[in-house]
This record gives C-alpha cells, sequence and structure tokens, in this order.
C-alpha cells in the first residue's frame, strides 16, 4: 500500500541520521501536554474492568498488517497514543469543543452498549476506539460501518490514517507543508483547521511514546539477528539493514533508519 501522503515532509523535532544511525536531542522541545476535557461518570458500566491497552511495540506490528503503510505507522500510533493511550474500546463524549465523559471498557459488547444508549439519548458527538473515530462526523458511517467496527484496531488504524489524509487533502495547499499537516492535525482532533495545540501534544507522543519504542525495536532486531559464518575477504559485502521511514513534519526531508 503506497503512502497516501505522497511527498508530505516526514520530520518530527530535531531527530537526524548520521552514518545510517538515528540520533535525537537528549531533551528535545516539542511543545506543552495539555489535558483535554473532564472525565464524568455518566455510564451504567462505569465500574466495568477496561481491557489491558494494546502496547506500543504492539501497535507498531499491527498497523501495517491492517493495511496501514509501514511510513506512516510512526505519525498513527502517535496519534493513537494521544486519542486514546492505545485502548482499543475507549469512548469520549464532547460538548461545545471539549470532552465532557470518558470511558473505557473491557469489551466490544460493552462500549457498543455505551454508545447505543448515548445515541438514543440523541447524542451524537462521540469519539471511540484507538483512534477516536467520530460518530457525527460519519467517519464510520460513510464507509458502509455500525459503530461497533470502531472498537476493531485494524478497523480503526485504517480509518483513521484515511481521516488524517482527507483531512491533508482539504488543507489550504498555499500552506507550508509542514503548517499543512499541522492543519490537518488539528482538523483530525477537531473537525477544524483552527490551531488548538493538538499537534504539540502529537509530537510529544512521539518523543515520548514511540520513538523510544522505535529504537527498542531496532536494537532487538539488531540482537536477535543470527550470526552468519564471514565470507571470504574478496567477496565479503556489506549487509544492508531494511530501513523503515518515519513520517516526520518539519524540513521537506524523509527520516530513514535501520530497524
Amino acid at each position: 500500500m503506497p503512502c497516501i501522503f505522497g511527498d508530505v515532509p516526514a520530520i518530527f523535532g530535531d531527530c537526524k541520521i548520521s552514518s545510517g544511525e538515528l540520533t535525537c536531542p537528549s531533551r528535545a522541545t516539542f511543545g506543552s501536554e495539555q489535558n483535554v476535557g473532564a472525565h464524568y461518570p455518566t455510564s451504567p458500566h462505569q465500574r466495568a474492568q477496561p481491557v489491558s491497552a494494546l502496547t506500543v511495540t504492539a501497535f507498531l506490528a499491527l498497523a501495517p498488517a491492517c493495511g496501514v503503510a509501514p511510513a506512516e505507522v510512526p505519525m498513527l500510533a502517535a496519534i493513537v497514543a494521544t486519542e486514546s493511550s492505545f485502548h482499543p474500546y475507549s469512548v469520549h463524549v464532547n460538548e461545545a469543543g471539549r470532552s465532557v465523559a470518558s470511558r473505557r471498557f473491557g469489551s466490544v459488547q460493552e462500549a457498543t452498549a455505551y454508545v447505543d444508549a448515548l445515541i438514543a439519548q440523541g447524542v451524537t458527538n462521540i469519539d471511540m476506539g484507538a483512534t477516536q473515530l467520530n460518530l457525527r462526523a460519519g467517519h464510520l458511517q460513510k464507509r458502509g460501518l455500525p459503530p461497533s467496527a470502531a472498537f476493531d484496531p485494524c478497523t480503526a488504524a485504517r480509518i483513521g490514517i484515511e481521516v488524517l489524509a482527507e483531512c491533508f487533502g482539504r488543507a489550504p495547499a498555499v500552506l507550508p507543508e509542514q503548517d499543512r499537516l499541522d492543519a490537518s492535525l488539528h482538523c483530525y482532533n477537531s473537525g477544524r483547521f483552527t490551531p488548538n495545540g493538538y499537534a504539540d501534544r502529537v509530537r510529544v507522543n512521539f518523543e515520548r511514546r514511540i520513538l523510544p519504542a522505535l529504537r527498542a525495536r531496532n536494537t532487538l532486531a539488531t540482537e536477535e539477528a543470527p550470526s552468519l559464518p564471514s565470507p571470504p575477504a574478496a567477496t565479503a559485502t556489506p549487509t544492508q539493514r531494511p530501513t523503515a521511514t518515519v513520517l516526520r513534519p518539519g524540513t521537506g526531508r524523509e527520516l530513514t533508519f535501520n530497524r
């Protein structure tokens, strides 16, 4: 599956590649984290035990298997970290631009029952699943899917990256590419291109949660690589490890690193 962002810049922060190695400042600054919304108990399921969240490593492996382009997985992972902290059965109710209720359920059935109850009460501004697909925006309905589909991590990943791509396609083309991608992130969060701090929060999560997982995966792959007999010196050739491209807005370049 090709990257749906085409030639969008792929830089987050100040990380660099030197001699094939990924390096980042020890204290990169990506903006300040913000706590969004209040959480009020409004559901009979409020005491349901939440299912364990996906690990970052599990999501990084899952998303490509679900059809997300590998180059887009790190950015999507940062969005999921920001939206739901990788909880597949997460539900948020929004009102006047802010979250007024937040739940993490233990199963698809519990999460779906809660959403159905909200819909019966006339509530439609509901974010659902790992990528927090919005009911009122029609993220699922436009694709012929029921609300429960948001709670399937694979479906959530595929539609989540599609929604971000749709936002990018509608963002003003006259903007510098970093600003256009930031506007797309704001659109993903609120449906509008107005800056609201969301892009900064995505960067914070990329630096704090996704980048360490990418580094750990790189290290593990290196440690687990089998040792092979060295070929004769005359025919020796350098072994190239596969590389992955990390989507990171900012400089007009793509960042690749050895897995």
